[in-house]
C-alpha cells in the first residue's frame, strides 16, 4: 500500500516537473518575439532617426505622398539575406518583413536545417507598424518633430493561439546636425 502511495506522489511530482517544463518553454518563446519586434521597430526608429530633416518634414506635410523611406532584411531561402528597400506610410499599418507575391510572411525567427546544412523551414512572426509625425513648432516652438512608432506583433499565447500583441517606442526628431 505504502508503495502505490509513494509512486503515486512521484507521478504527480513527475507531471508538475513536466508542465513546469513546456510552461517555461512557451514562455521563452514569446519573449524572443517581444524582443525581436522590439528590435525590429528600433531599427526602423534608427534608420528614421537618421534621415535629413527635410524628409520627415515633407512627411509631416503630405503624408499620404512622402512615405519614409527605409531598409528591410530578406532572407534568400538558403539562410543569406540582402537589404532591401521597406518604404513605410506615416499614419498608416504597414505590413513589415518578408513577402512572398502579396504574402505577407512576416519577419523570419528561425531557420531550421536538416542534417547536411540546408535550410528548410523558416518560422515567421506577423508584424506591422504604424508611425505618427507630430510636429512640435506649434506646440513647443521648437523645429523638431516627434516619431512615435506603434509595433504590433502576432504572438501565442499559453495555449498556443495566435494573440495580436502591441508597443510603441518614440524619439524625437530636431533640425540639428548629429553625429
Amino acid at each position: 500500500m505504502e508503495v502505490v502511495f509513494a509512486v503515486g506522489i512521484f507521478g504527480l511530482c513527475g507531471l508538475g516537473i513536466a508542465s513546469a517544463f513546456l510552461q517555461s518553454r512557451r514562455i521563452a518563446e514569446s519573449n524572443v518575439f517581444e524582443t525581436t519586434a522590439l528590435t525590429v521597430a528600433q531599427g526602423f526608429l534608427e534608420q528614421i532617426k537618421a534621415m535629413d530633416y527635410a524628409v520627415i518634414e515633407a512627411a509631416v506635410a503630405d503624408p499620404t505622398n512622402n512615405k519614409l523611406p527605409t531598409l528591410g532584411i530578406a532572407h534568400d531561402g538558403l539562410g543569406g539575406t540582402n537589404v532591401v528597400p521597406e518604404p513605410i506610410a506615416v499614419g498608416q499599418k504597414n505590413a513589415v518583413g518578408i513577402f512572398e507575391g502579396t504574402t505577407h510572411r512576416g519577419i523570419l525567427i528561425d531557420l531550421q536545417r536538416d542534417k547536411f546544412g540546408k535550410a528548410t523551414i523558416p518560422r515567421y512572426m506577423k508584424m506591422w507598424v504604424t508611425p505618427t509625425l507630430t510636429d512640435l513648432l506649434a506646440i513647443e516652438n521648437r523645429r523638431c518633430i516627434e516619431v512615435s512608432l506603434l509595433f504590433e506583433w502576432e504572438a501565442r499565447d499559453l495555449a498556443g493561439n495566435a494573440v495580436p500583441r502591441q508597443r510603441t517606442v518614440r524619439i524625437v526628431s530636431s533640425n540639428v546636425p548629429t553625429y
